[in-house]
Protein backbone atom coordinates (compact mmCIF):
# COMPACT_ATOMS: atom_id res chain seq x y z
CA UNK A 1 0.00 0.00 0.00
CA UNK A 2 2.85 2.71 1.08
CA UNK A 3 4.67 1.52 -2.33
CA UNK A 4 1.50 1.98 -4.07
CA UNK A 5 0.68 5.87 -2.34
CA UNK A 6 4.92 6.70 -3.32
CA UNK A 7 4.33 5.83 -6.49
CA UNK A 8 1.02 7.87 -6.94
CA UNK A 9 2.44 10.96 -5.65
CA UNK A 10 5.63 10.88 -8.03
CA UNK A 11 3.45 10.72 -10.61
CA UNK A 12 1.43 13.03 -9.58
CA UNK A 13 4.96 15.30 -9.10
CA UNK A 14 6.30 14.73 -12.25
CA UNK A 15 3.08 15.59 -13.89
CA UNK A 16 2.58 18.41 -11.89
CA UNK A 17 6.22 19.63 -12.75
CA UNK A 18 5.69 19.65 -16.40
CA UNK A 19 1.58 21.39 -15.73
CA UNK A 20 3.57 24.29 -14.15
CA UNK A 21 6.31 24.53 -16.63
CA UNK A 22 3.81 24.71 -19.85
CA UNK A 23 1.65 27.20 -18.16
CA UNK A 24 3.84 29.71 -17.17
CA UNK A 25 5.20 28.98 -20.69
CA UNK A 26 1.51 31.22 -22.08
CA UNK A 27 2.56 34.21 -21.75
CA UNK A 28 4.27 35.20 -24.84
CA UNK A 29 2.81 33.56 -27.69
CA UNK A 30 0.95 36.09 -30.01
CA UNK A 31 -2.68 35.19 -31.66
CA UNK A 32 -1.84 32.70 -34.82
CA UNK A 33 -3.28 33.77 -38.31
CA UNK A 34 -6.52 32.52 -38.12
CA UNK A 35 -7.28 32.48 -34.03
CA UNK A 36 -10.76 35.20 -34.66
CA UNK A 37 -12.10 32.90 -37.28
CA UNK A 38 -11.73 29.76 -34.86
CA UNK A 39 -13.27 31.72 -32.16
CA UNK A 40 -16.62 32.95 -34.63
CA UNK A 41 -16.78 29.03 -35.57
CA UNK A 42 -16.88 28.81 -31.48
CA UNK A 43 -19.75 31.78 -31.37
CA UNK A 44 -21.21 30.07 -34.06
CA UNK A 45 -22.05 26.83 -32.30
CA UNK A 46 -23.37 28.62 -28.90
CA UNK A 47 -25.64 30.75 -31.19
CA UNK A 48 -27.36 27.61 -32.19
CA UNK A 49 -27.95 27.02 -28.69
CA UNK A 50 -28.52 30.30 -27.48
CA UNK A 51 -31.55 30.48 -30.64
CA UNK A 52 -33.23 27.44 -28.57
CA UNK A 53 -34.04 29.74 -26.12
CA UNK A 54 -35.50 32.43 -28.13
CA UNK A 55 -34.31 34.60 -30.67
CA UNK A 56 -35.36 37.69 -28.66
CA UNK A 57 -32.71 36.59 -25.63
CA UNK A 58 -29.63 38.70 -25.03
CA UNK A 59 -27.01 36.53 -26.23
CA UNK A 60 -28.52 35.69 -29.46
CA UNK A 61 -29.17 39.28 -30.37
CA UNK A 62 -25.41 40.22 -29.41
CA UNK A 63 -23.92 37.25 -31.38
CA UNK A 64 -25.90 38.17 -34.53
CA UNK A 65 -25.15 42.09 -33.96
CA UNK A 66 -21.35 40.93 -33.98
CA UNK A 67 -22.56 38.92 -37.38
CA UNK A 68 -22.02 35.57 -36.25
CA UNK A 69 -23.81 33.32 -38.45
CA UNK A 70 -25.42 30.09 -37.29
CA UNK A 71 -23.08 27.42 -37.70
CA UNK A 72 -25.50 25.18 -39.89
CA UNK A 73 -24.97 27.90 -42.26
CA UNK A 74 -21.60 28.25 -41.54
CA UNK A 75 -18.96 26.04 -44.68
CA UNK A 76 -16.56 26.23 -41.19
CA UNK A 77 -18.97 23.05 -40.10
CA UNK A 78 -16.47 20.67 -40.85
CA UNK A 79 -14.58 21.22 -37.15
CA UNK A 80 -16.08 21.57 -34.03
CA UNK A 81 -15.43 23.36 -30.82
CA UNK A 82 -17.12 21.55 -28.45
CA UNK A 83 -14.46 21.27 -26.00
CA UNK A 84 -14.61 25.04 -25.97
CA UNK A 85 -17.65 25.72 -25.03
CA UNK A 86 -16.36 26.56 -21.28
CA UNK A 87 -14.94 29.86 -22.31
CA UNK A 88 -17.24 30.29 -24.73
CA UNK A 89 -17.65 33.85 -22.36
CA UNK A 90 -14.65 35.23 -24.10
CA UNK A 91 -16.73 36.88 -26.64
CA UNK A 92 -17.54 39.22 -23.54
CA UNK A 93 -13.86 39.59 -22.49
CA UNK A 94 -12.67 40.13 -25.66
CA UNK A 95 -14.94 43.62 -26.07
CA UNK A 96 -13.09 44.92 -22.85
CA UNK A 97 -9.65 43.31 -22.96
CA UNK A 98 -8.63 41.42 -25.78
CA UNK A 99 -4.63 41.15 -24.74
CA UNK A 100 -6.48 39.24 -21.24
CA UNK A 101 -8.60 37.00 -23.26
CA UNK A 102 -5.55 35.97 -26.04
CA UNK A 103 -4.05 34.88 -22.25
CA UNK A 104 -6.97 32.62 -20.95
CA UNK A 105 -7.73 31.17 -24.52
CA UNK A 106 -3.91 30.15 -24.83
CA UNK A 107 -3.79 28.92 -21.65
CA UNK A 108 -7.07 27.15 -21.98
CA UNK A 109 -5.74 25.51 -24.75
CA UNK A 110 -2.57 24.55 -22.97
CA UNK A 111 -4.70 22.39 -19.99
CA UNK A 112 -6.39 20.47 -22.93
CA UNK A 113 -3.34 19.96 -24.24
CA UNK A 114 -1.95 18.57 -20.93
CA UNK A 115 -5.35 15.99 -20.40
CA UNK A 116 -3.53 14.43 -23.33
CA UNK A 117 0.23 14.23 -21.96
CA UNK A 118 -1.35 12.84 -19.08
CA UNK A 119 -3.80 10.71 -20.80
CA UNK A 120 0.37 8.87 -22.55
CA UNK A 121 2.00 9.02 -19.71
CA UNK A 122 -0.41 6.71 -17.40
CA UNK A 123 -1.44 4.22 -20.64
CA UNK A 124 2.42 4.08 -21.21
CA UNK A 125 2.62 3.54 -17.11
CA UNK A 126 0.06 1.01 -17.71
CA UNK A 127 1.17 -1.26 -20.50
CA UNK A 128 4.62 -1.15 -19.60
CA UNK A 129 5.17 -0.73 -15.75
CA UNK A 130 8.01 1.08 -14.28
CA UNK A 131 8.86 4.84 -14.64
CA UNK A 132 11.38 4.71 -17.50
CA UNK A 133 9.40 4.33 -20.67
CA UNK A 134 6.04 6.23 -19.17
CA UNK A 135 8.50 8.95 -18.06
CA UNK A 136 10.72 9.46 -21.00
CA UNK A 137 7.67 8.78 -23.84
CA UNK A 138 5.95 12.09 -22.21
CA UNK A 139 8.88 13.92 -22.19
CA UNK A 140 9.79 13.26 -25.64
CA UNK A 141 6.40 14.32 -26.08
CA UNK A 142 6.21 17.45 -24.66
CA UNK A 143 9.55 18.62 -25.28
CA UNK A 144 9.42 18.12 -29.23
CA UNK A 145 9.46 21.87 -30.28
CA UNK A 146 6.71 22.08 -32.13
CA UNK A 147 4.12 20.24 -30.11
CA UNK A 148 5.65 22.61 -26.98
CA UNK A 149 4.93 26.16 -28.75
CA UNK A 150 1.58 25.48 -30.39
CA UNK A 151 0.27 23.43 -27.13
CA UNK A 152 -0.45 26.83 -26.21
CA UNK A 153 -2.38 28.30 -29.06
CA UNK A 154 -3.54 25.50 -31.62
CA UNK A 155 -7.18 24.96 -30.48
CA UNK A 156 -7.67 22.88 -33.32
CA UNK A 157 -4.69 20.14 -34.69
CA UNK A 158 -3.01 20.21 -31.07
CA UNK A 159 -6.10 19.69 -29.49
CA UNK A 160 -7.04 16.54 -31.95
CA UNK A 161 -4.23 15.13 -30.76
CA UNK A 162 -4.95 15.09 -27.29
CA UNK A 163 -8.42 14.10 -27.54
CA UNK A 164 -7.28 10.49 -29.42
CA UNK A 165 -4.40 9.92 -26.74
CA UNK A 166 -7.54 10.30 -24.31
CA UNK A 167 -9.53 7.85 -26.33
CA UNK A 168 -6.14 5.71 -26.35
CA UNK A 169 -6.20 5.87 -22.19
CA UNK A 170 -9.31 4.94 -21.95
CA UNK A 171 -10.20 2.46 -24.76
CA UNK A 172 -6.97 0.50 -22.43
CA UNK A 173 -8.91 1.26 -19.32
CA UNK A 174 -12.35 -0.01 -20.48
CA UNK A 175 -10.42 -3.38 -22.47
CA UNK A 176 -8.52 -4.21 -19.40
CA UNK A 177 -10.94 -3.09 -16.13
CA UNK A 178 -14.67 -2.54 -17.97
CA UNK A 179 -15.54 -0.44 -15.37
CA UNK A 180 -17.88 2.66 -15.86
CA UNK A 181 -15.85 4.81 -15.58
CA UNK A 182 -13.52 4.26 -17.98
CA UNK A 183 -16.77 3.13 -20.26
CA UNK A 184 -18.12 6.75 -20.19
CA UNK A 185 -14.49 8.47 -20.28
CA UNK A 186 -13.96 6.63 -23.48
CA UNK A 187 -17.15 7.54 -24.91
CA UNK A 188 -16.98 11.23 -24.13
CA UNK A 189 -13.34 11.66 -25.59
CA UNK A 190 -14.57 9.12 -28.68
CA UNK A 191 -17.83 11.95 -29.38
CA UNK A 192 -15.39 14.85 -28.46
CA UNK A 193 -12.86 14.14 -30.95
CA UNK A 194 -15.14 13.27 -33.53
CA UNK A 195 -16.98 17.08 -33.20
CA UNK A 196 -13.51 18.15 -33.37
CA UNK A 197 -12.75 16.04 -36.37
CA UNK A 198 -14.34 13.15 -38.31
CA UNK A 199 -11.25 11.16 -38.19
CA UNK A 200 -12.13 11.32 -34.57
CA UNK A 201 -14.84 9.43 -35.24
CA UNK A 202 -12.33 6.68 -37.15
CA UNK A 203 -9.90 6.08 -34.47
CA UNK A 204 -12.51 6.25 -31.84
CA UNK A 205 -14.01 3.03 -34.01
CA UNK A 206 -10.96 1.28 -34.32
CA UNK A 207 -10.08 1.19 -30.42
CA UNK A 208 -13.94 -0.06 -30.14
CA UNK A 209 -13.18 -2.70 -32.68
CA UNK A 210 -9.78 -3.93 -30.72
CA UNK A 211 -12.20 -3.60 -27.77
CA UNK A 212 -15.05 -6.03 -28.67
CA UNK A 213 -12.46 -8.54 -29.98
CA UNK A 214 -10.34 -8.74 -27.51
CA UNK A 215 -13.14 -9.67 -24.55
CA UNK A 216 -14.91 -11.63 -27.50
CA UNK A 217 -10.93 -13.99 -27.82
CA UNK A 218 -10.88 -13.85 -24.06
CA UNK A 219 -14.53 -15.05 -23.51
CA UNK A 220 -15.46 -11.91 -21.71
CA UNK A 221 -18.65 -10.82 -23.53
CA UNK A 222 -21.05 -11.57 -20.28
CA UNK A 223 -24.57 -9.81 -19.83
CA UNK A 224 -22.92 -7.41 -18.33
CA UNK A 225 -20.05 -6.23 -20.38
CA UNK A 226 -22.47 -6.69 -23.20
CA UNK A 227 -24.44 -3.57 -21.54
CA UNK A 228 -21.62 -1.66 -20.64
CA UNK A 229 -20.63 -1.63 -24.61
CA UNK A 230 -24.22 -0.84 -25.89
CA UNK A 231 -23.91 1.80 -23.46
CA UNK A 232 -21.10 3.35 -24.14
CA UNK A 233 -22.09 3.30 -27.98
CA UNK A 234 -25.31 5.35 -26.87
CA UNK A 235 -23.26 7.78 -24.94
CA UNK A 236 -20.61 8.04 -27.57
CA UNK A 237 -23.75 8.83 -30.25
CA UNK A 238 -25.88 10.98 -27.52
CA UNK A 239 -23.35 12.76 -26.79
CA UNK A 240 -22.09 13.23 -29.96
CA UNK A 241 -25.61 14.39 -30.95
CA UNK A 242 -25.69 17.10 -28.10
CA UNK A 243 -22.68 18.90 -28.43
CA UNK A 244 -23.24 19.38 -32.48
CA UNK A 245 -25.40 21.39 -33.12
CA UNK A 246 -24.25 21.78 -36.77
CA UNK A 247 -25.65 17.86 -37.44
CA UNK A 248 -28.94 19.11 -36.42
CA UNK A 249 -30.70 19.69 -39.85
CA UNK A 250 -29.75 16.41 -41.18
CA UNK A 251 -27.16 14.04 -39.68
CA UNK A 252 -26.50 11.70 -43.42
CA UNK A 253 -26.11 15.42 -45.45
CA UNK A 254 -23.90 16.86 -42.81
CA UNK A 255 -21.71 13.46 -42.23
CA UNK A 256 -21.20 13.57 -46.26
CA UNK A 257 -20.18 17.54 -45.98
CA UNK A 258 -17.74 16.29 -42.98
CA UNK A 259 -16.19 13.36 -45.37
CA UNK A 260 -16.42 15.47 -48.60
CA UNK A 261 -14.32 18.25 -47.00
CA UNK A 262 -11.75 15.70 -45.35
CA UNK A 263 -10.85 14.20 -48.89
CA UNK A 264 -11.02 17.53 -50.95
CA UNK A 265 -10.90 20.15 -48.77
CA UNK A 266 -11.76 23.48 -49.87
CA UNK A 267 -8.34 25.47 -49.23
CA UNK A 268 -6.78 26.73 -52.66
CA UNK A 269 -3.50 28.47 -52.73
CA UNK A 270 0.24 27.72 -52.49
CA UNK A 271 2.59 25.91 -50.68
CA UNK A 272 6.41 26.13 -50.31
CA UNK A 273 7.63 22.88 -50.51
CA UNK A 274 11.67 21.96 -51.11
CA UNK A 275 11.95 25.34 -53.12
CA UNK A 276 9.16 24.89 -55.57
CA UNK A 277 5.58 26.60 -54.83
CA UNK A 278 2.68 24.13 -55.11
CA UNK A 279 -1.00 24.56 -55.94
CA UNK A 280 -4.37 22.09 -55.78
CA UNK A 281 -5.80 23.39 -58.58
CA UNK A 282 -2.46 23.83 -60.96
CA UNK A 283 0.59 21.69 -60.28
CA UNK A 284 -1.19 19.36 -57.77
CA UNK A 285 -0.21 18.53 -53.98
CA UNK A 286 3.60 16.95 -53.58
CA UNK A 287 3.01 13.19 -53.07
CA UNK A 288 5.77 13.04 -50.56
CA UNK A 289 4.37 16.25 -48.87
CA UNK A 290 3.24 14.93 -45.22
CA UNK A 291 5.94 12.40 -44.27
CA UNK A 292 8.62 14.82 -45.28
CA UNK A 293 7.26 17.76 -43.32
CA UNK A 294 6.95 14.59 -40.30
CA UNK A 295 10.74 13.56 -40.94
CA UNK A 296 12.48 17.10 -41.22
CA UNK A 297 9.99 18.56 -38.32
CA UNK A 298 10.28 16.06 -35.65
CA UNK A 299 13.32 15.69 -34.10
CA UNK A 300 16.12 13.06 -35.11
CA UNK A 301 16.44 11.27 -31.93
CA UNK A 302 12.72 10.70 -31.94
CA UNK A 303 12.19 9.20 -35.47
CA UNK A 304 15.21 6.90 -34.42
CA UNK A 305 13.47 5.56 -31.55
CA UNK A 306 10.09 5.39 -33.27
CA UNK A 307 11.95 4.01 -35.88
CA UNK A 308 13.12 1.13 -34.29
CA UNK A 309 9.88 0.49 -31.59
CA UNK A 310 7.71 0.05 -35.02
CA UNK A 311 10.34 -2.50 -36.13
CA UNK A 312 10.75 -4.52 -33.19
CA UNK A 313 7.51 -4.00 -32.24
CA UNK A 314 5.79 -5.77 -35.60
CA UNK A 315 8.71 -8.27 -35.33
CA UNK A 316 7.17 -9.10 -31.92
CA UNK A 317 3.89 -9.57 -33.10
CA UNK A 318 4.89 -11.62 -36.18
CA UNK A 319 7.37 -13.89 -33.89
CA UNK A 320 5.04 -14.64 -30.64
CA UNK A 321 1.32 -13.81 -32.22
CA UNK A 322 -1.38 -14.71 -29.87
CA UNK A 323 1.36 -14.59 -26.83
CA UNK A 324 1.78 -11.23 -27.83
CA UNK A 325 1.10 -9.19 -24.80
CA UNK A 326 -2.51 -7.27 -24.93
CA UNK A 327 -0.36 -4.01 -25.04
CA UNK A 328 1.53 -4.54 -28.12
CA UNK A 329 -1.68 -5.91 -30.05
CA UNK A 330 -3.45 -2.29 -28.60
CA UNK A 331 -0.55 -0.24 -29.64
CA UNK A 332 -0.71 -1.42 -33.01
CA UNK A 333 -4.02 -0.91 -33.87
CA UNK A 334 -3.47 2.74 -32.61
CA UNK A 335 -0.58 2.82 -34.80
CA UNK A 336 -2.43 1.50 -37.48
CA UNK A 337 -5.48 3.75 -36.73
CA UNK A 338 -3.30 6.68 -37.33
CA UNK A 339 -1.40 5.73 -40.41
CA UNK A 340 -4.04 4.44 -42.45
CA UNK A 341 -5.85 7.88 -42.91
CA UNK A 342 -2.23 9.50 -42.95
CA UNK A 343 -1.64 6.74 -46.12
CA UNK A 344 -4.90 7.35 -47.88
CA UNK A 345 -3.80 11.57 -47.93
CA UNK A 346 -0.59 11.03 -49.47
CA UNK A 347 -1.98 8.49 -52.09
CA UNK A 348 -4.75 10.84 -52.78
CA UNK A 349 -3.04 14.08 -52.65
CA UNK A 350 -5.20 15.07 -50.17
CA UNK A 351 -4.73 19.05 -50.08
CA UNK A 352 -3.27 20.08 -47.23
CA UNK A 353 -0.97 22.77 -45.79
CA UNK A 354 0.80 24.35 -43.25
CA UNK A 355 3.32 21.32 -42.80
CA UNK A 356 1.73 18.30 -41.41
CA UNK A 357 -0.21 20.28 -38.76
CA UNK A 358 -4.09 18.43 -39.72
CA UNK A 359 -2.11 15.11 -39.50
CA UNK A 360 -0.67 16.04 -35.72
CA UNK A 361 -3.14 13.18 -34.27
CA UNK A 362 -0.62 11.05 -36.43
CA UNK A 363 1.85 12.42 -33.76
CA UNK A 364 0.27 9.53 -30.94
CA UNK A 365 2.19 6.70 -33.50
CA UNK A 366 5.42 8.14 -33.53
CA UNK A 367 4.74 8.44 -30.03
CA UNK A 368 3.74 4.85 -29.06
CA UNK A 369 6.51 3.75 -31.78
CA UNK A 370 9.38 5.63 -29.86
CA UNK A 371 7.66 3.73 -26.27
CA UNK A 372 8.04 0.63 -28.33
CA UNK A 373 11.82 1.96 -28.94
CA UNK A 374 12.61 2.77 -25.45
CA UNK A 375 11.13 -0.72 -24.12
CA UNK A 376 13.59 -2.64 -26.91
CA UNK A 377 16.83 -0.91 -26.31
CA UNK A 378 15.85 -1.48 -21.99
CA UNK A 379 15.30 -5.28 -23.23
CA UNK A 380 19.12 -5.06 -25.22
CA UNK A 381 20.83 -3.37 -21.88
CA UNK A 382 20.05 -6.23 -19.20
CA UNK A 383 22.92 -5.05 -16.92
CA UNK A 384 22.77 -2.35 -14.73
CA UNK A 385 25.49 -0.45 -15.93
CA UNK A 386 24.12 -0.51 -19.60
CA UNK A 387 20.75 0.85 -18.38
CA UNK A 388 22.18 3.08 -16.34
CA UNK A 389 23.49 4.19 -19.05
CA UNK A 390 20.82 4.58 -21.49
CA UNK A 391 18.89 6.78 -18.80
CA UNK A 392 21.21 9.35 -19.05
CA UNK A 393 21.86 9.26 -22.50
CA UNK A 394 17.86 9.75 -22.71
CA UNK A 395 18.02 12.55 -20.52
CA UNK A 396 20.66 14.47 -22.24
CA UNK A 397 18.72 14.13 -25.25
CA UNK A 398 15.54 15.34 -23.32
CA UNK A 399 18.10 18.17 -21.51
CA UNK A 400 19.12 19.11 -25.45
CA UNK A 401 15.36 19.62 -26.75
CA UNK A 402 13.86 21.62 -23.71
CA UNK A 403 16.94 23.58 -24.37
CA UNK A 404 16.64 24.11 -27.63
CA UNK A 405 13.20 25.23 -26.84
CA UNK A 406 14.32 27.49 -24.14
CA UNK A 407 16.66 29.56 -26.84
CA UNK A 408 14.36 29.60 -29.63
CA UNK A 409 11.33 30.28 -27.09
CA UNK A 410 8.42 31.72 -27.96
CA UNK A 411 9.52 31.28 -31.68
CA UNK A 412 9.97 27.51 -31.74
CA UNK A 413 7.21 26.71 -33.68
CA UNK A 414 9.45 27.12 -36.66
CA UNK A 415 11.43 23.83 -35.94
CA UNK A 416 13.09 22.20 -38.92
CA UNK A 417 15.80 19.26 -38.32
CA UNK A 418 19.24 18.91 -39.42
CA UNK A 419 17.53 16.39 -42.14
CA UNK A 420 16.45 20.05 -43.54
CA UNK A 421 19.57 21.01 -44.96
CA UNK A 422 20.76 24.60 -45.27
CA UNK A 423 19.03 28.29 -46.48
CA UNK A 424 15.65 26.45 -45.07
CA UNK A 425 14.06 29.70 -45.11
CA UNK A 426 14.21 29.65 -48.90
CA UNK A 427 12.65 26.10 -49.51
CA UNK A 428 10.51 25.67 -46.53
CA UNK A 429 7.28 27.64 -44.86
CA UNK A 430 8.49 28.60 -41.39
CA UNK A 431 6.38 31.01 -39.35
CA UNK A 432 3.08 30.59 -41.43
CA UNK A 433 0.49 31.89 -39.00
CA UNK A 434 3.01 34.98 -38.38
CA UNK A 435 3.48 34.21 -34.70
CA UNK A 436 6.32 36.48 -34.74
CA UNK A 437 4.86 39.82 -35.36
CA UNK A 438 4.03 39.78 -31.45
CA UNK A 439 7.27 40.28 -30.62
CA UNK A 440 8.22 42.63 -33.90
CA UNK A 441 5.31 45.22 -32.49
CA UNK A 442 6.75 44.75 -29.03
CA UNK A 443 10.48 45.90 -30.53
CA UNK A 444 8.68 48.95 -32.82
CA UNK A 445 6.44 49.97 -29.82
CA UNK A 446 7.03 51.99 -26.85
CA UNK A 447 6.74 50.00 -23.42
CA UNK A 448 3.03 50.20 -22.08
CA UNK A 449 4.66 52.20 -19.04
CA UNK A 450 6.60 55.07 -21.65
CA UNK A 451 3.56 55.79 -23.24
CA UNK A 452 2.42 59.66 -24.05
CA UNK A 453 -0.11 61.51 -24.69
CA UNK A 454 -1.16 62.81 -27.31
CA UNK A 455 0.18 59.62 -28.84
CA UNK A 456 2.14 60.06 -31.97
CA UNK A 457 0.91 57.30 -34.55
CA UNK A 458 3.74 54.86 -36.05
CA UNK A 459 2.98 54.35 -39.91
CA UNK A 460 3.33 49.95 -40.17
CA UNK A 461 2.85 47.81 -43.26
CA UNK A 462 4.16 44.59 -45.31
CA UNK A 463 4.27 43.42 -48.38
CA UNK A 464 1.41 40.66 -48.76
CA UNK A 465 -1.89 40.07 -47.71
CA UNK A 466 -1.32 36.98 -45.64
CA UNK A 467 1.18 39.08 -43.41
CA UNK A 468 -1.09 42.28 -43.21
CA UNK A 469 -3.46 39.43 -42.02
CA UNK A 470 -0.96 38.48 -39.07
CA UNK A 471 -0.49 42.38 -38.72
CA UNK A 472 -4.01 42.33 -38.04
CA UNK A 473 -4.15 39.72 -35.84
CA UNK A 474 -1.58 40.30 -33.47
CA UNK A 475 -2.72 43.66 -33.31
CA UNK A 476 -5.68 42.86 -31.49
CA UNK A 477 -4.03 40.81 -28.77
CA UNK A 478 -1.33 43.34 -27.66
CA UNK A 479 -1.58 45.67 -24.75
CA UNK A 480 -3.96 48.55 -25.65
CA UNK A 481 -1.87 51.56 -24.46
CA UNK A 482 0.55 49.96 -27.34
CA UNK A 483 -2.44 49.79 -29.89
CA UNK A 484 -2.97 53.07 -30.14
CA UNK A 485 0.46 53.93 -31.33
CA UNK A 486 -0.24 51.59 -34.42
CA UNK A 487 -1.48 53.38 -37.96
CA UNK A 488 -1.82 50.24 -40.59
CA UNK A 489 -0.75 50.68 -43.96
CA UNK A 490 -2.13 48.98 -46.70
CA UNK A 491 0.35 50.15 -48.92
CA UNK A 492 3.41 49.30 -47.91
CA UNK A 493 5.01 52.35 -49.54
CA UNK A 494 3.64 54.73 -47.08
CA UNK A 495 4.67 53.00 -44.07
CA UNK A 496 7.73 54.15 -41.58
CA UNK A 497 8.54 51.36 -41.01
CA UNK A 498 7.57 47.20 -42.54
CA UNK A 499 7.25 44.05 -40.67
CA UNK A 500 8.59 41.52 -42.67
CA UNK A 501 7.78 37.50 -42.91
CA UNK A 502 10.42 36.16 -45.46
CA UNK A 503 8.38 33.17 -46.08
CA UNK A 504 5.21 35.17 -47.33
CA UNK A 505 7.34 37.72 -48.85
CA UNK A 506 9.07 34.81 -51.03
CA UNK A 507 5.97 33.49 -51.77
CA UNK A 508 3.87 36.45 -52.80
CA UNK A 509 6.13 39.26 -52.97
CA UNK A 510 9.60 38.80 -54.01
CA UNK A 511 9.74 41.85 -56.29
CA UNK A 512 8.47 44.29 -53.12
CA UNK A 513 10.85 42.08 -51.27
CA UNK A 514 13.76 43.42 -53.49
CA UNK A 515 12.72 46.74 -52.91
CA UNK A 516 12.42 46.74 -49.75
CA UNK A 517 15.83 45.51 -49.48
CA UNK A 518 17.34 48.32 -51.59
CA UNK A 519 15.41 51.36 -50.00
CA UNK A 520 14.51 50.07 -46.42
CA UNK A 521 16.99 49.67 -43.65
CA UNK A 522 17.01 46.61 -41.55
CA UNK A 523 16.54 47.47 -37.93
CA UNK A 524 16.11 44.02 -36.47
CA UNK A 525 15.30 40.46 -36.95
CA UNK A 526 13.73 37.26 -35.30
CA UNK A 527 15.48 34.09 -35.63
CA UNK A 528 14.28 30.49 -34.40
CA UNK A 529 16.84 27.93 -34.83
CA UNK A 530 19.40 29.93 -36.86
CA UNK A 531 16.61 30.59 -39.63
CA UNK A 532 15.10 34.35 -39.76
CA UNK A 533 11.12 34.14 -39.63
CA UNK A 534 11.07 38.03 -39.24
CA UNK A 535 12.46 41.13 -40.43
CA UNK A 536 12.14 44.47 -39.33
CA UNK A 537 12.74 47.40 -41.63
CA UNK A 538 12.81 51.02 -41.55
CA UNK A 539 12.13 54.11 -43.77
Amino acid sequence: MKKRCRKLNSNLIFLGCIFVIGLLAVFPYGAHLDQTSEQEILYSNIKVYARLVGADNSLYQELDAAGIVDITESIEKDHGMAVFYPVAWIFFLNKISSFSGNIIWHGYIYVLTFCGVAALFYLMSDIWGGHIVPIFTTLLFFFTPRMFAESHYNNKDIILLSLVLCIAFFGWRTCQKKTWLNVIGFALAGSLAANMKIIGAFIWGMAGIYILLALLIRRQLDKKVILKIIAGISIWFGFYLLITPACWTGLPGFWQYLLESARNFRWNDYILFAGKMYSKNTTGMPVMYLPVMIILTVPVGILLLAGTGIISLLFSLVRFRRKSPDGAWYMFVMILACLIPLGYAIVSRTPVYNGWRHFYFTYMAVLLSAACGISWLLNRFKSPRLRKSLVISLSAYVFVLAASIALAYPHEYAYYNLLAGKNVVERYELDYWDMSFKQAYEKILPEPDEVKIPVEKIRIGTISNPAYWGLEEQLKVIRGKQRMYVDLCTDFRDAEYLIINPTYALMYGASDYKYVKENYILKDSITSYGNVICEIYHK
